[in-house]
């Protein structure tokens, strides 16, 4: 009975540890449009280089780029069960902690809702956005 109990309370964490989704990984996605307060700024038109992005790697490293002075480094992890991203930035005083949900995951786009229900499209390196 010990025994089930115990595994029935490392459940939850087993299933935060899951790999991310395949489709997630090892690319950069590039931001093209936001919803706030139910509005949608328009996609940018055309290629989605040039557009800040981030990266998320598979050893867990994660990249925030928004220019050549505003980069941030950090650790992302996975959470399946909530299907949310953790980002823990910076170390010490410094640290810092986002969790975004992931609302859609697709190999072409990748929808993120902010803590404050702003939500983030971003587009893989190989999307087009049509005028």
């Amino acid at each position: 009975m010990k025994r089930l109990l115990s595994l029935l309370l490392c459940l939850p964490l087993l299933a935060a540890a899951q790999d991310a989704p395949d489709s997630l990984t090892d690319q950069k996605w590039y931001r093209s449009y936001e919803v706030r307060n139910g509005k949608a700024t328009p996609p940018r038109p055309g290629a989605v280089h040039g557009n800040n992005w981030i990266y998320f790697g598979k050893t867990h490293f994660f990249v925030d780029f928004r220019g050549p002075k505003k980069e941030k480094n950090g650790r992302w992890s996975w959470n399946a069960a909530e299907r949310s991203l953790t980002i823990d930035f910076g170390r010490g005083k410094k640290a810092e902690r986002a969790v975004y949900k992931v609302r859609l995951l697709t190999a072409q786009l990748l929808e993120l809702e902010l803590p404050d229900k702003k939500i983030i499209g971003l587009r893989n390196g190989h999307s087009f956005n049509p005028r």
